[in-house]
């Protein structure tokens, strides 16, 4: 194993483990990955928080996974605010990269939609902010062997996108 697939699968790893202990999908997501690559960045860390379960628990939008994929590819070649006022070459280089995550979401998940993908997972979707939605999301395993797996495989797809452009991404 070369050291591009250990980070992979540190990515993927970490992703489980995060959101089986923590929650918090997509925080978990980029906690994974910002780690896996040592690019650690508190203030996207808590920008990320109301983005779980699919923004604000509702489930209604992209699923945290994909967000935090997302964000962590942001972070590393996204527009700087100092460009805010011109279109940089980072805004015609980041779109088809995080088309290549989506993409892994659709061929898994057939969507990046948080109720879509727990509709796959589950046999149905739910609403966080509900406590007996809630209740039942976590009795039929939803951070014991189903979120975290999610989570984990958007962390390892973001991993494997992101070594797989080393002329984008400063990660080695």
């Amino acid at each position: 194993m070369n050291k591009n697939d250990n980070r992979i699968k540190k990515a993927y790893e970490l992703g489980v483990k995060y959101e089986s202990l923590y929650k918090g999908c997509c925080q978990c997501t980029l906690a994974a990955l910002q780690d896996t690559f040592n690019k650690r960045d508190d203030a996207i860390f808590k920008a990320s928080t109301g983005l779980a379960t699919g923004i604000g628990l509702i489930g209604s939008s992209g699923c945290g996974g994909y967000s935090g994929g997302t964000l962590f590819i942001g972070q590393l070649i996204g527009r700087e605010r100092k460009d805010f006022t011109k279109i940089s070459s980072s805004d015609t280089e980041i779109f088809p990269i995080i088309k290549e995550l989506h993409d892994k979401f659709i061929e898994e998940y057939g969507t990046v939609i948080c109720a879509d993908i727990q509709k796959k997972i589950f046999g149905l979707s739910f609403y966080l902010l509900d406590k007996d939605e809630r209740t039942l999301f976590e009795d039929m395993g939803g951070h014991k062997d189903k979120c975290p797996i999610v989570i984990g495989k958007a962390a390892a797809w973001t991993a494997e996108i992101v070594l797989k452009h080393p002329e984008l991404f400063n990660v080695y």
